[in-house]
């Protein structure tokens, strides 16, 4: 049921309270009166004077006396045009005889009499009132009717939700504790022998909080009123300790329309130790992320301080000695430099492929000029490009080639377009070009080398990813480029594409936004 129209029924009831006090007021003052014609007057007119119910005032031969507006309204006549009428020229044979036998009850037991009737759909709560004469027998009957449709199809459906409730209630396999709205339980279903707390029919009568750990039992109170002043479920937990092992309850108060409430318990024991496994799992994950970073940059010192040492000292004696060495010697001292870089660029990969991972990149952005910057990274490999008698192009064709990002991401990202693209081809050309497609930057990186398979390409952006793998690859390399091509693009609200054909080549576009101005 809505709450809107358990708030409707709700108002019904304290309207029919309230009226029953007034017309209990009336009825005594009418049963302990011994006072005047004129005091009896006055009784009767306070009875026709409720404006809500149809009332009449009727003698012991069913002759109506008086009777209200709110009578005369509902028989579609004037008050005049009913006084001194017989009930049986308003009603059916049937229904003018059960009245004209409740009047003559009353008459009788000088008691009030009550029923309630339905005919066509509308039910009256119909109440007979005696007034006494000064011999304090009694003179007439008030006759007072209210129309209590309303009510009556408010209850059906209050009955109908409630049904409804007790099914569900009744479905849960969980122990359901019904209490008063001062907490005394009055049922508990479900009981079971091995749950954490105790919980049997034994405890109908007593106070709920008694049952629970002495420190949970303010939060607990809390939480009742605020589901019955709010009519929302309140969840409490509770922690409990037995046998030194450790126990968790999850409580759901749940308000009822009574005033009451109604707690369902649920053993959450194995909920919460999963929580804990994962949380220390995620802890330990934590601290080994840590650990490989920290391994990483460490590794990054120890290893880059001999190989520069090895490719420093490898220069100064091929500047000194290449021209007197032999084709053998010159080959060691450039297996030296081309190793050394290698292992170089593979470390650098590695660390920022950690640091990305764990989100502690560090992105500066600033206006750059993405012309100077691509230059910048050809001139680095055009050296590169020259011994594998590649083709190394460059064409700028727009007039507005200033961006807002990072520029060692950047930079980074042309390095490992670049070094892939002339790692990757035997022969022909890697051209690279910026152009204007409506308002972005475009920066496109395009060889001639081997491809990518159809089936591969998904997959080229995903970290230590590689088409040839194991010791019989033809090429080199560690498959970390292109993922962190990925993440700087995404660092910079960049974006990158790739089309490729096996034996023919690939195309990378990078596409940025531009600066304004």
């Amino acid at each position: 049921m809505e709450n809107a129209e358990k708030i409707k029924l709700l108002n019904e009831i304290e309207k029919l309270r309230i009226r029953n006090q007034e017309l209990e007021k009336i009825s005594n003052k009418s049963t302990n009166s011994s006072g005047t014609l004129l005091q009896r007057k006055v009784l009767s007119r306070a009875l026709l004077n409720i404006p809500t119910d149809a009332v009449m005032l009727v003698d012991k031969d069913c002759i109506i006396i008086d009777v209200n507006e709110t009578t005369a309204r509902r028989f579609v006549t004037f008050i005049e045009n009913l006084i001194g009428t017989p009930l049986e020229n308003l009603f059916s044979k049937t229904t003018s005889a059960k009245i004209c036998s409740y009047i003559k009850r009353v008459f009788e037991t000088m008691q009030p009499w009550r029923f309630e009737d339905e005919k066509l759909g509308v039910w009256s709560d119909v109440v007979f009132y005696p007034i006494f004469n000064e011999e304090q027998k009694v003179e007439n009957i008030a006759v007072v009717s209210r129309d209590i449709s309303n009510l009556k199809e408010v209850q059906r459906k209050l009955g109908q939700s409630n049904e409804k409730n007790e099914a569900l209630l009744q479905a849960i396999p969980d122990p359901v504790v019904r209490c008063t709205r001062n907490g005394v339980i009055q049922d508990v279903e479900n009981s079971n022998g091995n749950f954490p707390i105790p919980l049997n029919k034994k405890l109908i009568g007593k106070p709920i909080f008694n049952i629970l750990p002495s420190k949970y039992v303010h939060s607990f109170i809390f939480n009742i009123e605020k589901s019955l002043q709010t009519k929302k479920v309140q969840i409490s937990e509770i922690k409990i300790e037995k046998d030194n092992v450790y126990n968790y309850v999850e409580a759901r108060i749940v308000s009822e329309l009574s005033g009451g409430f109604v707690i369902i318990f649920r053993d959450i024991s194995e909920q919460k130790n999963i929580e804990e496994k994962l949380i220390l799992a995620k802890e330990k994950a934590e601290k080994a992320d840590e650990l490989k970073s920290n391994f990483l940059a460490q590794m990054s010192h120890e290893i880059r301080t001999p190989i520069n040492a090895i490719i420093n000292h490898t220069s100064l004696l091929r500047s000194e000695f290449y021209d007197l060495a032999d084709e053998d010697l010159k080959n060691c001292f450039d297996s030296i430099n081309v190793g050394g870089m290698r292992l170089i660029r593979t470390m650098d990969l590695l660390l920022n492929m950690a640091q990305l991972q764990a989100g502690e990149y560090e992105l500066i952005k600033r206006p750059l000029n993405l012309n100077n910057i691509i230059q910048k990274v050809i001139k680095e490999h055009s050296q590169l490009a020259f011994e594998k008698k590649l083709l190394l192009e460059y064409e700028c064709k727009s007039d507005e080639t200033m961006i807002i990002a990072d520029e060692y991401s950047v930079t980074q990202i042309f390095n490992n377009l670049i070094n892939n693209s002339i790692n990757y081809t035997k022969q022909g050309k890697i051209k690279i070009r910026i152009f204007d497609e409506y308002e972005k930057l475009m920066a496109e990186v395009a060889d001639s080398g081997i491809g990518i398979s159809e089936e591969y390409l998904p997959e080229i952006f995903e970290p230590f990813s590689q088409e040839e793998t194991g010791y019989t690859r033809k090429f080199d390399g560690n498959g970390l480029g292109l993922s962190i091509v990925k993440h700087f693009c995404d660092l910079n609200n960049a974006e990158v594409s790739a089309v490729s054909r096996k034996g023919i080549g690939s195309v990378f576009t990078v596409s940025f936004n531009k600066s304004k101005k």
